[in-house]
This record gives structure tokens, C-alpha cells and sequence, in this order.
């Protein structure tokens, strides 16, 4: 970490919650006042102020208030570092280390069929949302596809702003209906070839694996020639389920059908995921209804090295409760000595 030479001098609260705390400050030194107040007038009418020192020796006024304005002082000081004071701002140079792991996310048809519920698609995101609460410090990207592919969220460590883009996503993203994963792979290959000198190419793959349109052989081959290691999160079962359609305002109209008119079931292609995920030390995984796919995905990605991903400015301030609690033992220490 580099320090500039230069900071400014502000006073910032790293705990201003806590403000709860001076209110009650207040009330204990108004309880302390009143109570030395009220001592002083007590002797005051047992003892007239010239024989004081004859029978009281060990009593003087001056005493009790001087305690009593050290432990006002004291209370302040702890008051103010319970709320944790910073100043002394210095801007510091963090280089942020991580893996890019890219997630490419089915949105056909297929994924509104409910073998999973409600549906494949807002399972999955539920499945997102779990998976980014277990990584930590990396940058994370949204690819979605059917005929076509897009980036929905470039590369970003910001997992709040990702989340915002996830929510976005229905099957209505893209117009065509039709699943093609090379488009997927093709997309994702053209954002990690924008990266140089990156080791790893992490993508994890979500879909219920049916594919119209790739050429199985050509993608495998651009997977290897690109050194993509490919995780594959198959969704769905392997009885399948039909695919409801659904009119602009939402409401369900009926069934996908076949050229011949039976209804269309969508199911699980399990063999092509497989395929896919099997150089480079990818991993297939069927969504499960607990967390433990969750969790073997987060073991295999933390094996890879971390790598640079960029250098950030951040602003540091330094807290300085320690000098106010140092003053309150102080305080506390003399009012006892007295």
C-alpha cells in the first residue's frame, strides 16, 4: 500500500449510531453536579464555613468539584470515543486479486417449465444470488443467451450493481425462443480475450442443455483452442416437463406443441453438459434443491489462483478513540487519587 504524503483534517464519526450515548452522558454529569451541589450545602448547614477545616479536617470544597469536573470530562471523552472520531484522511493504493468468473444464463422457452419450481429461470436466479454470497473478492459477469447472446453485466466486483442486472432478466430478454450455447461460448471468449495475460478463464454454464443450434464438435473444440474451463450447472429433470406460453400481460395461454400437435416437454440434456464441462478442469453439476452444489462449485473455483484485477484508490482515516479513551483513564485516575 502507497500513502500520499498529503491528507486532510476532518472529523468523521466511524460509529455515529451510537449517538444514543450522549444523551445519557449528559444526564450522568447533570446527576454528578447536582450531587456535589448538594453535599456542599449539606456541610454548609452542619458547619459554618470558618471552623470547616476544624471539624471536617479531611473535607474541602474545592476537592469535590474538582472531581467532579474530571469525571465530566471523562464521561465526554468516553462518550465521543464510543462513537469512534476519525480525522487524518491519507489516500491508499489497494490492488484487488481475485478470479473473473463469467455466468451465462439460459433464457429460452424451456426455462419457464416448471420440473422445478416455480419455474428453471427463477430458480436459478435464487441459485445466483446464493452462489455470490459465498464467493468473495471476485469479479463476476452476466452473459445471457438463447438464439443470440449479450452481456447483461460486464465483469464487475460490485455485487450489489450484478444483483440489480439479475432481477432484470426474463425470458423476454431475448426474443428468440431457441437455445444456442455457442453463442454463449462465442460471447464469452470475446470478453475474456479483451483481458491479457489472464491464466484463467472461468465460465460457469447454466441451462437445461438443449441445444438446436450448436455444433457440439466446434464448440468443444473452441472451448480447448480458448482454454475456457467450462462449469456447467444443469437445470431441470430428466422426465422434462412441457413449456407454458404466456400472453403480454402475463397470463398463461397454454403449452408449446410440436409440429404434430402434441404438447412440447422440455428435459434435462444432461450427455451435452457433460461433454462440455470435461477439459480443463471443469466440473458438471445437476441445481439441487439444497446448497451442497453451491458449495462444491465455490471449492473448485477457490482452487484457482488469484490473479490482479486492478489497482483502486480508496480513502483511509485513522481512528483516533484511543487518545479520548487515554484522557478518560486519566480522568478517572486523578478523581480516585483525590
Amino acid at each position: 500500500m502507497n500513502y500520499d504524503a498529503g491528507f486532510e483534517h476532518f472529523l468523521l464519526w466511524g460509529a455515529p449510531e451510537r449517538i444514543w450515548c450522549v444523551p445519557l452522558m449528559v444526564v450522568l454529569i447533570a446527576a454528578i453536579w447536582v450531587w456535589c451541589f448538594q453535599q456542599r450545602a449539606r456541610v454548609g448547614l452542619l458547619v459554618h464555613p470558618t471552623h470547616g477545616r476544624l471539624v471536617l479536617p479531611g473535607f474541602a470544597s474545592w476537592r469535590m468539584v474538582l472531581r467532579a469536573i474530571l469525571l465530566s470530562i471523562g464521561l465526554v471523552c468516553m462518550a465521543i470515543a464510543f462513537m469512534q472520531p476519525q480525522w487524518g484522511k491519507k489516500d491508499v493504493s489497494v490492488v484487488q486479486e481475485g478470479r473473473d468468473v463469467l455466468i451465462a444464463l439460459d433464457i429460452s422457452g424451456s426455462m419457464q417449465a416448471q420440473d422445478v419450481k416455480p419455474n428453471r429461470l427463477a430458480f436459478v436466479k435464487l441459485k445466483i444470488r446464493k452462489l455470490l454470497e459465498r464467493l468473495s473478492f471476485e469479479r463476476v459477469g452476466l452473459i445471457l443467451f438463447s438464439g443470440t447472446a449479450f452481456v447483461q453485466c460486464p465483469l464487475t466486483a460490485d455485487y450489489q450493481t450484478f444483483l440489480l442486472f439479475l432481477d432484470q432478466v426474463t425470458t423476454e430478454s431475448i426474443s428468440s425462443g431457441t437455445t444456442a450455447i455457442g453463442t454463449a461460448v462465442n460471447k464469452a471468449v470475446e470478453i475474456f480475450n479483451r483481458s491479457e495475460n489472464r491464466k484463467n478463464k472461468l465460465l460457469l454454464l447454466i441451462t437445461d442443455g438443449e441445444d438446436f443450434a450448436s455444433n457440439k464438435k466446434q464448440l468443444a473444440s473452441t472451448i480447448a483452442k480458448e482454454k475456457i474451463t467450462v462449469f456447467a450447472w444443469g437445470i431441470g429433470t430428466a422426465q422434462g416437463a412441457p413449456v407454458p406460453l404466456y400472453d403480454a400481460r402475463g397470463v398463461m395461454t397454454g403449452y408449446a406443441k410440436n409440429s404434430d400437435g402434441s404438447v412440447a416437454t422440455s428435459a434435462l440434456n444432461e450427455e451435452l453438459l457433460k461433454e462440455l464441462s470435461t477439459g480443463i478442469g471443469g466440473r458438471y453439476e445437476r441445481v439441487s434443491q439444497d446448497d451442497g452444489d453451491i458449495m462444491r462449485i465455490v471449492n473448485v473455483l477457490s482452487a484457482y489462483e488469484r490473479e490482479q484485477l486492478e489497482e483502486r484508490q480508496i480513502s483511509h482515516y485513522h481512528d483516533r478513540y484511543p487518545f479520548f479513551l487515554a484522557v478518560t483513564w486519566g480522568c478517572l485516575l486523578l478523581e480516585w487519587l483525590l
